[in-house]
């Protein structure tokens, strides 16, 4: 049984070296946005945004939940190449059915998305997927094996061939005459190189985890299949709703702007303002690797509890601390996108504060994963999904994505709060709620101050906002004394390796 301390340092750990893949990895992809965002005009970002939030939409319904099933299998005692076998089989069915849908009705499924034009879009996109799903179990195999350095190397990796092809595809003409001389591809944008790097990076990806795959024994153990899915499918459903509820202004934006405001300019706008308040999301995946593992891990464990509790809080802090970070210094983050795209600007501390309880969500919802009662996802997604649609209905049309962006905050905070009220009947775990909501309302006044009284740029206002940053640290130092030594044992842990 390990420690609360023990933990958190290998929480620490390996949320450092899943940090350094993403961030390090999202900083390289990042590139991608001002180069993106001053190549194509908004209309066309707007495509990318479109197909973009329709492959997170369908990788969800494609992977099943399984991930998260795999590691509730394997932390039962069974044997993880049995559950690792059985996981993969399922997917591989799953994609395959899907792959021969899209080559078999790909004329129709083109002209429903509204990409008749352009049904080689929907084709690469197939593919990207199909590859995407069979490499979903290896990549939780890594981490439920704590080989998160290796995790880290290989999403790295395949971002870097991404970026790369991108630049070396949109910048050359060579690549772009080539492609237009091929037959079935005579007629298409630019908007389909951008496509094709990430088609040759996951292909890429996928060659990586051939020794897993040449693992596979086609021996099929129906009833520990029927056991998975049967936990796994409402974490699917529960999921789908809630990728769905996240991508779900990019379609109503693209769906109930009018005509005449020019619904794929709003989207262009709000997808490359998107990838600005991602900052946060993306310390949430790195977080998720990390902590979804050793939850399951030690659930059973008598502090497993108060491990949870704090993690939860600590996560929160760090989160608002970004948050304030973004928007104190918005007007440089906002020299990411291309001029036609800083329009929209002031929605990004709406996003982030979404994002902030997107987080706490995932944290508190550990309670229907521990106890089996994965049917409460399905409740709570489509709750938080039939808010969102709510208010993006009759806001849209009239504000556009300034509806969006407050749809977002809202359906995020009440799926919270539903999820927190509901999860102590079944699952009680003592969160510092008292703390959470002080530092929520400290940080909330520091952003307004600075928002009404530190508008303009200087040295000055600059440095002040800095001090302001360290006051909100300050505060939360002062009133954790238990977690801020357990930040010291980590940092002189880590410090004292280092030094060796």
């Amino acid at each position: 049984m390990e420690s609360n301390s023990s933990l958190f340092k290998k929480l620490f750990g390996h949320a450092a070296l899943y940090g350094i893949s993403s961030v390090g990895g999202r900083f390289i992809n990042y590139l991608l946005v001002p180069f993106h965002t001053r190549i194509f005009n908004p209309e066309a970002y707007g495509v990318i945004t479109d197909f973009y939030a329709q492959i997170a939409v369908l990788l969800i319904f494609l992977t099943l939940g399984l991930e998260t099933g795999f590691f509730r299998f394997t932390s039962k005692g069974v044997s993880p190449k049995e559950v690792f076998n059985n996981s993969f089989l399922i997917l591989l069915a799953n994609g395959l059915i899907f792959l021969l849908a899209v080559f078999l009705f790909l004329p129709s499924i083109s002209s429903a998305l509204g990409y008749s034009h352009f049904p080689e879009y929907v084709l690469i996109f197939a593919l990207i997927l199909f590859f995407d799903t069979l490499v979903a179990i290896p990549f939780s195999k890594l981490r439920l094996e704590g080989r998160a350095l290796e995790f880290a190397l290989v999403k790295s990796g395949s971002i870097f061939v991404n970026v790369g092809l991108n630049w070396l595809f949109l910048t050359n003409t060579f690549f772009i005459n080539s492609i237009h001389r091929i037959p079935f591809l005579e007629n298409t944008g630019l908007v389909f190189l951008v496509f094709l790097s990430n088609f040759v990076a996951s292909l890429l990806t996928l060659g990586y985890f051939y020794r897993d795959f040449f693992s596979i024994r086609f021996k099929v153990n129906l009833a520990l299949i029927k056991k998975i899915v049967f936990y796994s499918f409402p974490l699917m459903v529960g999921g789908f709703a809630g990728i769905v509820n996240d991508m779900a202004d990019r379609f109503f934006i693209k769906g109930l702007v009018p005509a005449e405001q020019n619904p794929m300019y709003q989207l262009g706008i709000y997808g490359g303002i998107l990838k600005i308040s991602i900052l946060l999301n993306l310390f949430i995946q790195v977080y998720r690797f990390a902590a979804e593992p050793l939850f399951f891990k030690n659930s059973e464990n008598a502090g497993s509890k108060k491990f949870f509790a704090d993690s939860t809080k600590f996560f929160f802090v760090i989160s608002l601390l970004i948050f304030l970070f973004i928007s104190f210094y918005l007007s440089y983050f906002q020299m990411i996108l291309g001029g036609d795209y800083r329009v929209g600007i002031g929605i990004v501390p709406i996003l982030l504060l979404s994002y902030v309880f997107y987080g706490f969500y995932f944290n508190i919802s550990v309670w229907f994963k521990l106890t089996d009662k994965t049917k409460y996802a399905v409740v709570f997604t489509l709750f938080g999904l039939a808010i969102n649609a709510l208010i993006n209905y009759y806001t849209v049309p009239i504000y556009g994505f300034w509806g969006s962006a407050w749809a977002r905050l809202a359906s995020y905070f009440l799926m919270v709060v539903s999820c927190y009220f509901v999860g102590q009947r079944f699952f009680k775990v003592d969160y510092d709620l008292r703390n959470m909501f002080l530092y929520l309302t400290f940080s909330l006044s520091l952003y307004f101050f600075d928002f009404f009284l530190l508008a303009e740029n200087s040295i000055t206002t600059f440095f002040t906002k800095l001090l302001l940053l360290f006051l909100f640290i300050a505060l939360f130092l002062w009133r954790e004394k238990e977690l801020r030594y357990k930040l010291n044992s980590i940092i002189k842990t880590y410090g004292s390796k280092g030094n060796k």
